[in-house]
């Protein structure tokens, strides 16, 4: 009777909801709307046991709709009540399960305050209380978590006080939360303290708390109790789980590596073994599980060394993951279908490439396996980058990004080992794919955190569809990931997949026209070599890209006749070099005077030429213009700063062969992004500037921040050079940040001689500080993040001549991440930023110095290499310290903006020329008039 019910149930919630959805099936009128309210009620509870039958069915989807339709009826008529709360329990329970837990938190939440105030059965508060804790877990909200839990304790102390197993049940969910915030020994005390409240005979729960308690001995590195307690955890296990299960198989493989800690390493295989056995048994070949044990495998081998062995079971956790690949031979990779691209492939790909790079290191003549290594690496990079394309912005995945999931400068040095023995320039192209595909990976994390704070400079309509296309597709590669699926379902859902790529593909047109930028790091292809050629031919550049490693500096130089590959050991001295050159412009200025101080300047600056620049220009044309893509330290040194040679006296005269005197300079955040700004069409006509100074000291008290007197007049040195402009400036009140966001957009150049400062933990609050006593609207604070939802594609070049405005944090693959990327990403192809805290007097001559050069037509990257050079010159043998100019770097386009300043006799002779040709004009019409009569 009960099935029939069940049944009788689901069919009548089916046919209800065709009704609901088929349009023709509704009146115009809603029905319903004309029923007491009591009835509707009623239809609500019905809809909620329907879904509560359809729940104990696993019918998911269906329960979540019908319990949602009930939630709408009953937010509607109900305020504190019961079954209010259950409707909110359940909904958040449904999306629980789906690991959607920051929608069931939401609903969790509202459960809670309604349970607050109406207190319901003990039972339901327990569980709201519970599992709102373990969505703060997963937010990793800790603190928040950590309250929770504290709470649910008092509450069960206060209403069930004999309910012990809910009270372990707290006292395990307490040693996640400081698991997780690495507190572990709190995490091991909370442990501890559910052990005894467990009854002897709960094996899977004393089982799980065992191994929480040696994984967390072996983070804090104590081997010996952590092997003791995962032999407790197997004990547990064996009885409740059996011999042969995958729970015995997870212990086996935390055992083996807690045995590799130990190094014993005599029974290290055999539980590795016995893993692998259990779980080809448990699921079969083609599974990620069977990758894992594999994979695990590989990683023992290689750390003992073995890299055949090593190289072999890496291979084999590829054929377990891949379903038509089953070939053993290692020197063929797999061709991943879309659904098989994940994580775990990355990973495999990585570890096998890894190993073979090993297998080289230890016998040099076996050069197809450093090949094999190079393919392999570029494979996994691939692979990532679809993935990259099919992951959420607020993915876990994009955290474990930012380690560094692809081995860059493994990759760079494969290359230069390859490069001189196969004698191909493709290795070239590779290597800058490589170089290039670094810094993607920064840009897109840059975005993904502004996606973050909602600002990715694109609408939530186009944002939601991206995201709905990508769980969409998601589902379906989830489902055709079942090595077991039925070929006709397969097929069905291979359909389904189609239409979605092509909903996909028509929405990427759509944000190429709108959101170009958002286009650019999310989707763009990576450039060539070639492309780069095409540009610096223009332009008569050189580009020098640099990445950073542990051990190396890698550089690739393209011009337009050659293209050359280095490598820079990073030896003690040049740490020595690169640290004493930075330092210096953090130090006091006015110390520059001392003569150990200049004599350790110029030696570190002379090295560092040596090491960067020295021999690669050996081949560049003088007059050549030289583009720096820098990251790691590398990012925070102006290399304009740096002296060609040593001076050949001691005497203390910051009169040096600096760099910027042989050859201006510009910066790029990568190629592609150059390529992108490049492209940006030039005017150059309309100027706004913004200075913080005046007479208004309201900001400055509020904020602790002085007026910057020298920015009044750069304004003004400004002013004057571009006066013959459509031009606007703001020193006082006005220079506000609401004042600079309404107007920015209707300008082509905008100068910003304002308060900056830069936040090396987090970039995105980086941040320009405008004058705000006359604004009502925003804080005053132009924080990065704000800049991604700004359009500025109309303008040609921001100048933050501000304090440390392209400071930000330091990023393998890209260099500072800071403020100044804001501007590069809402669309500005130019910018001069600023590395450490300016003297503002100083600024002010270099500034008017750049705008003078500019505005008779010189490129930027000209303008600020001679502004600079007219202040050395005219500086005194101090005041020509780094300190006072260096600090200024371009990035971006250099294309010169058309803002000539209007030649006055050019106007004289034209309107002498206008007028003459006027007067002869009426003249010979006067005499062709007379004659005619």
């Amino acid at each position: 009777m009960k099935i029939l019910f069940r049944s009788i149930l689901i069919i009548f919630s089916f046919i209800f909801l065709a009704c609901e959805q088929d349009p023709n099936s509704q009146n115009k009128t809603n029905p319903t709307a004309q029923l007491p309210d009591s009835v509707i009620l009623r239809q609500a509870d019905s809809l909620y046991h329907v879904a509560e039958t359809i729940t104990d069915l696993k019918k998911s989807d269906q329960a979540l709709n019908l319990h949602e339709r009930a939630l709408a009826v009953r937010e509607r008529f109900l305020t504190n009540d019961l079954r209010l709360v259950s409707s909110y329990y359940k909904v958040g329970m449904l999306y629980w399960n789906d690991n959607k837990f920051d929608v069931a938190e939401k609903y969790l939440e509202k459960a809670r305050k309604i349970a607050e105030a109406i207190r319901p059965p003990v039972p339901i508060t327990l569980d709201i209380y519970y599992y709102l804790t373990n969505c703060k877990v997963e937010s990793k909200d800790f603190p928040t978590a950590a309250s929770l839990s504290q709470h649910l304790l008092h509450f069960i102390e206060a209403y069930d006080p004999g309910n012990k197993t809910m009270i372990a049940k707290v006292y395990s969910q307490r040693g996640g939360i400081y698991y997780y915030s690495n507190q572990e020994m709190k995490g091991i005390e909370n442990w501890l303290k559910a052990i005894p409240l467990i009854p002897s005979d709960n094996h899977e729960l004393l089982g799980h708390l065992y191994f929480n308690i040696s994984v967390a001995y072996g983070r804090l590195k104590q081997f010996e109790k952590s092997l003791a307690y995962i032999n407790k955890s197997i004990q547990q296990d064996l009885i409740w789980a059996g011999p042969e299960s995958k729970s015995i198989a997870d212990r086996y493989l935390s055992k083996a590596f807690t045995l590799l800690d130990l190094h014993k390493m005599d029974s290290v295989p055999y539980f590795l073994h016995r893993t692998l056995l259990i779980r080809k048994k448990v699921f079969g070949e083609k599974n990620s599980y069977t990758w894992g044990a594999k994979y695990s495998l590989g990683e023992y081998f290689s750390r003992v060394g073995s890299y055949d062995s090593a190289i072999w079971y890496h291979h084999q956790s590829l054929v377990s993951l891949i379903r038509k690949f089953n070939n053993s031979d290692f020197f063929i990779n797999p061709k991943p279908d879309p659904d098989e691209v994940n994580n775990n492939l990355v990973l495999g790909l990585v570890k096998k490439a890894s190993s073979l790079k090993k297998l080289f290191d230890e016998n040099p003549s076996k050069i197809e396996s450093l090949d094999l290594a190079l393919t392999t690496y570029l494979l996994a990079d691939s692979v990532f980058a679809s993935y990259r394309k099919n992951i959420l912005h607020d993915d876990p995945v994009i955290q474990q990004m930012e380690g560094q999931v692809i081995p860059y400068s493994d990759m760079l040095d494969i290359i230069l080992k390859l490069y001189p023995i196969k004698n191909s320039t493709g290795y070239l192209e590779k290597a800058f794919h490589v170089m290039e595909s670094s810094r993607a990976i920064v840009l897109e994390n840059a975005l993904s955190r502004a996606a973050a704070f909602g600002s990715a400079g694109i609408s939530d309509s186009l944002l939601q569809l991206e995201n709905r296309f990508i769980r969409l597709r998601a589902g379906l590669l989830q489902r055709m990931s079942d090595p077991n699926l039925k070929q006709s379902i397969r097929d069905s859902l291979n359909e389904e997949l189609l239409i979605t790529n092509n909903h996909e593909v028509d929405l990427q047109e759509e944000l190429k026209k709108t959101n170009p930028n958002y286009f650019l790091v999310r989707y763009e292809t990576l450039p060539t070599i070639n492309e780069v050629k095409k540009l610096l031919q223009e332009q008569n550049s050189v580009y020098l890209e640099y990445m950073w490693s542990d051990s190396s500096i890698y550089t690739l130089m393209i011009s337009r006749d050659t293209t050359r590959i280095k490598s820079i050991p990073i030896t003690t001295k040049f740490n020595k070099a690169i640290s004493g050159f930075i330092s210096e412009f953090s130090a006091d200025p006015q110390g520059a005077i001392g003569k150990d101080r200049y004599i350790n300047f110029c030696s570190n600056s002379s090295a560092l030429y040596s090491y960067l620049l020295k021999d690669l220009l050996e081949v560049v044309n003088p007059s050549a213009h030289l583009i720096i893509s820098a990251d790691g330290r590398l990012s925070t040194i102006p290399f304009e700063a740096l002296i060609t040679h040593p001076p050949e006296g001691d005497e203390v005269n910051y009169h040096l062969p600096y760099f910027v005197l042989e050859h201006p300079i510009s910066y790029a955040y990568s190629g592609g992004v150059l390529l992108k700004q490049s492209a940006h069409p030039r005017k150059g006509k309309k100027l706004l500037a913004f200075g913080y100074a005046g007479a208004s000291p309201s900001r400055a008290s509020r904020s602790g921040l002085s007026n910057l007197p020298g920015t009044e007049k750069e304004i003004l040195a400004i002013k004057e050079v571009m006066k013959n402009h459509v031009n606007q400036y703001e020193l006082e009140g006005e220079a506000s940040e609401s004042f600079f966001k309404q107007q920015v957009a209707d300008f082509d150049i905008v100068h910003l001689a304002v308060h900056g400062e830069g936040d090396t933990l987090n970039a995105l609050n980086s941040r320009l500080i405008f004058r705000s006593e006359k604004d009502s609207v925003e804080d005053g604070s132009l924080y990065a993040h704000e800049l991604y939802d700004l359009n500025l594609n109309k303008l040609d070049l921001a100048v933050l001549s501000a304090c440390e405005s392209g400071v930000g944090k330091l990023q393998t693959g890209e260099g500072v991440m800071s403020i100044a990327r804001g501007f590069a990403y809402a669309g500005c192809p130019s910018l001069v930023i600023s590395l450490w805290k300016i003297d503002d007097r100083t600024s002010a001559q270099v500034m008017k110095g750049f705008y003078n050069y500019l505005s008779i037509g010189e490129p930027l990257d000209i303008s600020l290499a001679k502004a600079k050079a007219d202040y050395i010159n005219n500086a005194s043998e101090f005041n020509a310290h780094p300190f006072y100019w260096a600090a200024f770097l371009q990035v971006g386009n250099v294309s010169k903006l058309d803002i000539k300043k209007p030649n006055v006799w050019s106007w004289v002779l034209g309107l002498a020329i206008g007028g003459t040709s006027i007067f002869f004009l009426i003249n010979w019409w006067r005499g062709s008039y007379h004659r005619r009569i």
